[in-house]
């Protein structure tokens, strides 16, 4: 999208032709940000995963005994893998992609069933919280990052 200014503007006609230009920015989506943005969630939360942290930076509980004994030795929360890829592969079955707010934004996540046990711990079955799903600091300044420079880029047509 590019904006162009007319070649005269009467001094009262100004404020309403650049309110105008805002407007269109501010509303306008930005595909190709909002692509990169959604490749650094995935990555920052297959980082997660493989880090075993949780948003604060605290490891995540050890497999309890029963489930080593009943599975084997395997990464935490990566079994199948069905719900490591659900969350950082977009089309992946179980995968929740969804652009929103006239393409300026979106939510992410999966709708496998098990995913919110391990997500926020489910006190009656002794599992306690893993926490997988969010971005941490240096995601959040990298899609700062993008946002400010490659989306304002794409918004005004650069």
């Amino acid at each position: 999208m590019t904006f162009s200014l007319p070649a005269e503007i009467e001094v009262g006609q100004l404020g309403a032709v650049l309110q105008k230009m805002v407007t269109e920015i501010v509303s306008s989506p930005m595909p190709n940000t909002l692509e990169k943005c959604r490749d650094l969630v995935a990555r920052g939360i297959d980082h997660n995963f493989m880090m075993e942290q949780n948003y604060s930076g605290g490891q995540w509980p050890p497999h309890a005994p029963k489930t080593v004994a009943m599975y084997g030795p395997h990464p935490l929360l990566i079994l199948s893998g069905a719900m490591f890829e659900s969350v950082t592969a977009v089309g992946a079955p179980f995968n929740i992609y969804e652009p929103m707010g006239n393409g300026r934004g979106f939510a992410w996540g999966t709708n496998i069933i098990y995913a919110a046990t391990h997500q926020y711990r489910d006190d009656s079955r002794n599992i306690p919280e893993r926490e997988f799903v969010y971005i941490d600091y240096e995601t959040e300044f990298q899609i700062g990052e993008l946002i400010e420079n490659d989306g304002i880029a794409e918004l005004i047509g650069v």
